[in-house]
């Protein structure tokens, strides 16, 4: 009794009315219509007016809103203009910079390195080993000591190395003042 009583608010629903929209996400082109008119959409058909360089938005096109109201502007040609004479060659090179007699000595450029770069922390490097035994089989021992750990590089800096960690024994003489060692006025090269 329930499924009857179900199909028929189903078949009521069938006899609402139907609703018309109302959309005004469009762009306004004619006014002179007030709405919709009764079963007809609210859409009317977008008058095209010839803009005055003769050039049309397109018959049937529809109108584009604020910026391009009046349809698609056409753009000048470029061919009679003045600015076409200046060719675009290759662009032009940049001269190579050689060093000049006043910069000073040019820095010798870095030794290369003999020694492999060493490895990262986080990896250290395994040597190559057998595969593994088969399942069941004993794990035979290693023939040979593991491999020494990967030493640190030392970082090369110019900072003056750290002082002791331990305090020094106090004396009974005060502590004189620091000597302030002055370098000799550095020559600039005159502007040439």
């Amino acid at each position: 009794m329930a499924s009857s009583a179900l199909l028929e608010q189903i078949q009521a629903g069938k006899r609402l009315k139907k609703a018309t929209t109302n959309d005004r996400s469009a762009p306004i082109v004619d006014v002179s219509k007030k709405g919709p008119t009764a079963g007809g959409s609210s859409y009317a058909a977008p008058s095209v007016t010839p803009s005055s360089s003769g050039a049309s938005a397109g018959s049937g096109a529809p109108q584009i809103g604020s910026l391009f109201a009046g349809g698609i502007p056409k753009l000048k040609s470029t061919q009679n203009s003045p600015a076409k004479s200046l060719t675009l060659g290759k662009p032009p090179s940049i001269p190579k910079r050689e060093p000049s007699s006043n910069s000073g000595p040019v820095p010798p450029a870095p030794p290369a390195r003999a020694t492999p770069p060493p490895t990262p922390l986080g990896r250290p490097a395994f040597p190559v080993a057998a595969p593994p035994p088969p399942p069941g089989r004993p794990v035979p021992a290693p023939t040979s000591a593991p491999p020494p750990p990967p030493e640190r590089p030392v970082p090369m800096s110019s900072a003056p190395p750290l002082p002791p960690s331990r305090p020094a024994p106090p004396s009974d003489r005060p502590v004189p003042p620091p000597t302030v060692t002055r370098l000799p006025p550095r020559r600039v090269p005159a502007p040439s």
